[in-house]
């Protein structure tokens, strides 16, 4: 009897590795049986620790604190200030058809109450910035959630408790995601941003998680199914970036047409791969050959992602309507996919094109991304919006009711209406919307943070100020600080690009750590209150003097360019002071900091005599010192004008030489400098550039580089492409304009303001 049911199991198995059709796998609905699983999954990879040496052994703690206890793995206290978040990452990397499982629980009540979240981490990049999410009661244990990092694809209402063990299961079999909670299948979404990436492992939030019996399958692959998923690497890349990866598409097509013909036999294999091309035309915005490939389907299994991809390509054409009545038909017809409908809505908001949204449309796109997101922060800035009636429409949708964080900044917006009952912010930017005149909607809320820059609010009225911590109200026109009366707790403000003088009305903001009062008329920071300063920006003022900061003992980052300083004398004995900008400032003496500088210092050099510049050559000729004393040099030779020789300080390398300026420039004046001494920006194409003996410079701060995208080009200044990719995402692509980058001080490149006055690094060729 056993032998006739292996083989019935056996024949079950060709009938279904026969099947191209990846829908295929809903015979996993339920737990499968140790001999069914063992043929189509292999017997599982044990990746339980038992003790501490095992966990070091088999895992990469990513983030959080882990330990084993009684052989669980399990999540412990973090220190004052740390992220609850708790990750950590198998050392084995996966890639193809495979399956986590493990046992889980959390421990009490206040394990349970720092979050839920059971989760797992399934083919991600090795920043973790483009994963797969399948959690049980994610966003404060309300819901069961299959996502693309933060962009929805499924979601149910579920909800953990204390206290049990849960038998968690997660799948990515062929282009499905399958989530499983104790035998039961929870949710299913298709794999629609055919993300490929090695890395996986746990997530979870808060103390008290524990985890044990943790196994991996590795399931049995076709031969078509493991070279579409080698392909699918590089589709992934261009749909999300397309900008950087457009260069390989044509690559791509030429992949999936030989997978096509060399399996004939697969009938449903041409539906799966034009599915993946019209994605990726459509994120390439070629939408002709979209609609053909489209077009092309012969299976009825694909209703859905056919509708969703006319939608958006009807939307990035500017064809609204057509949009709409898709992404409605999306949402009647295909109810269990409204979290992925939401999805791909909020993917297109981000991009620049949200900006063209006529405003008769801009409540369904915004109010239905809004009333079915399971965020907590609302991210709406930049978008063109008149209005934001939809938030008032959208507010009986449970998971709106729990944001806490809206940006509604640089708008046309005139009324905060619809905002009236969303009783639980603690952080709202209105930036950037000159037509509101006051927050008396908000009825006296509690809100930690407020940004009001570039409004015409003149008063607090409607807010709970004591609860307010953190305050931006740069570009107001300000003369004066009567809107901060009443806020005495207080201690991140940002007033800049105002015409303040006086600061006697700061001196009630005992608790103030984070100050910027640049591109001010401020003469004097005396009474200014310093003892719990951390970080200070006053440049572009008109400070004589700074001698009140010698009390500022936890002061870290200063930054006073553009003033009418002429010593640094009493700040140079500052224990904790670790950046110093103090350029454009008649500077005669550095204090303390001619013998022993701020690791990260600028500063200019016109009004130190010639002796005082030999004593600080001579002092910083240290070790410790090297690069104060070569930017010294630099500045020295600067003098010289268009005799200046730079290339001596250079380092070379195949024929390349690289140089650190220590001159804060903006973009345009840094690409001017640059050419005027026979060199670029730096272009970083091969992975030597990235040595830290070639991009030698100041920590603590953003250099220029010569990478940018125009008009949705990324390149080097150079004319070069990009070939290493160390660039931080982009989150929000909504401002239409070009984009500049900086060098970070570990190494990535990040977008940054081209108005913003930095260092920058010079390369010349030979």
């Amino acid at each position: 009897m056993k032998v006739v049911s292996f083989i019935i199991l056996i024949c079950f198995y060709i009938i279904f590795s026969s099947c191209g059709n990846s829908n295929a796998v809903d015979v996993y609905s339920t737990k499968p049986s140790n001999l069914f699983e063992e043929i189509i999954w292999g017997k599982p990879i044990d990746l339980s620790p038992k003790t501490n040496n095992d966990l070091i052994k088999k895992w990469v703690v990513y983030s959080g604190a882990w330990h084993v206890k009684n052989e669980r793995l399990e999540t412990l206290p973090v220190k004052e200030g740390e992220s609850l978040e708790h990750i950590i990452l198998f050392k084995q990397n996966i890639f193809g058809d495979f399956a986590i499982e493990f046992n889980a629980n959390i421990k009490n009540q206040e394990a349970l109450d720092e979050g839920g979240d059971l989760s797992v981490i399934l083919s991600a990049d090795d920043k973790l910035e483009k994963r797969y999410d399948l959690q049980l009661g994610g966003l404060d244990n309300k819901f069961a959630v299959i996502q693309m990092y933060n962009l929805p694809m499924a979601k149910i209402n579920f909800i953990l408790e204390p206290n049990k063990d849960y038998k968690f299961r997660a799948e990515r079999i062929g282009d499905k995601l399958n989530l499983f909670c104790d035998g039961v299948k929870v949710l299913t979404s298709k794999n629609q941003y055919f993300l490929s990436g090695r890395k996986n492992g746990l997530y979870t939030y808060g103390k008290g998680k524990q985890f044990w019996n943790i196994k991996l399958y590795e399931r049995r692959m076709r031969g078509h199914d493991l070279e579409l998923k080698s392909v699918d690497r590089l589709l992934s890349k261009v749909i999300q970036s397309p900008n950087k990866f457009r260069k390989i598409s044509g690559s791509i097509r030429t992949l999936y047409e030989e997978i096509i013909f060399s399996y004939p036999n697969e009938p449903k294999l041409r539906d799966r791969i034009n599915l993946r091309l019209a994605t990726m035309e459509i994120s390439l915005g070629n939408f002709k050959e979209a609609s053909d490939l489209l077009s092309s389907l012969e299976s009825s299994g694909n209703d859905y992602d056919v509708l969703i991809l006319k939608s958006k390509a009807f939307f990035l054409i500017g064809d609204f309507e057509k949009s709409k009545q898709s992404f409605l038909k999306c949402l009647k017809d295909y109810s269990n996919f409204q979290a992925g409908t939401a999805g791909s809505i909020k993917n297109l908001l981000i991009s620049t094109h949200a900006r063209s949204i006529p405003t008769e449309y801009q409540g369904f796109f915004w109010g239905t991304y809004l009333k079915h997101t399971i965020l907590k922060k609302a991210i709406f800035n930049y978008a063109n919006l008149n209005n934001i009636d939809f938030f008032e429409n959208a507010f009986t949708n449970k998971g709106t009711t729990n944001l806490n964080t809206i940006d509604i900044s640089d708008n046309n917006i005139s009324s905060l209406k619809p905002l009236a009952n969303y009783k639980k912010l603690n952080s709202i930017s209105v930036s950037g919307n000159p037509k509101i005149k006051d927050l008396k909607t908000f009825n006296n809320i509690s809100i930690k943070a407020l940004s009001i820059s570039n409004t015409n609010i003149k008063s607090l009225d409607g807010l709970n100020r004591d609860s307010l911590l953190s305050l931006n109200i740069d570009e107001m026109n300000l003369e004066n600080f009567n809107l901060l009366k009443g806020c005495p707790n207080i201690y991140r403000l940002s007033a800049k690009d105002n015409s303040l003088k006086d600061l006697n009305e700061l001196s009630s903001l005992k608790e103030i750590k984070y100050l910027s009062l640049s591109q001010n008329k401020i003469e004097d920071i005396s009474k200014l209150n310093v003892s719990e300063l951390r970080q200070l920006s006053m440049e572009h003022n008109v400070l004589s003097s700074i001698d009140n900061l010698s009390n500022a003992k936890e002061l870290v980052t200063l930054n006073i360019n553009n003033n009418n300083i002429s010593s640094l004398d009493k700040i140079s004995d500052l224990p904790k002071l670790k950046s110093l900008n103090c350029v454009n400032n008649p500077i005669k003496s550095f204090g303390k900091f001619a013998e022993s500088p701020p690791i990260t210092f600028f500063f200019t050099i016109d009004a130190l005599s010639e002796e005082y510049i030999k004593l600080l050559l001579k002092n910083w000729s240290k070790q410790e010192y090297q690069l104060h004393e070569q930017n010294l040099k630099i500045l020295l030779e600067l003098k010289k004008g268009d005799k200046a020789n730079l290339k001596q300080f250079a380092i070379k390398n195949n024929n390349h030489y690289y140089l650190s300026i220590p001159l804060l420039l903006n973009i345009p004046d840094a690409h001017k400098f640059c050419k005027k001494h026979g060199g670029h920006l730096i272009s970083i194409v091969g992975k030597e550039e990235l040595d830290d003996k070639i991009v030698t410079r100041m920590p603590s701060t953003h250099y220029w580089i010569g990478l940018e995208e125009i008009d949705g080009v990324i390149k080097w200044s150079t004319g070069e492409d990009m070939k290493l990719d160390r660039m931080l995402p982009i989150y929000n692509r909504r401002l239409p304009t070009d984009v500049n980058y900086g060098l970070t001080h570990r190494n990535r490149w990040t977008a940054l303001k081209p108005d913003l006055t930095l260092p920058f690094i010079i390369e010349w060729d030979e």
